[in-house]
């Protein structure tokens, strides 16, 4: 099963939760929160194609730069938490 999902270069972690019924997912590597939902598939996919262009959006309309570098450029980005140190 694949539990991830991309759009213009972001990608997303997706999971289900059983007791609400419905899928829901974070865009990951940013450092932002992005979030998304949906009942069925079709929903989840569409939520996250909004958030990702919302998103986007923001960031122009703030003239700021992507706080994360999509996936197709290439560049690491480091995690959102601290490693442990050996």
């Amino acid at each position: 099963m694949k539990n991830t999902i991309s759009f213009k270069g972001f990608r997303a972690r997706i999971e289900f939760d059983s007791d609400d019924n419905i899928f829901y997912g974070r865009v990951l590597g940013v450092k932002d929160i992005i979030g998304f939902h949906g009942e069925t598939v079709t929903e989840l996919i569409t939520d996250f194609h909004n958030a990702v262009n919302h998103y986007l959006d923001v960031c122009q309309q703030r003239g700021e730069k992507l706080a994360m570098c999509p996936l197709c450029c290439g560049v690491s980005v480091p995690p959102p938490f601290d490693l442990p140190r050996r």
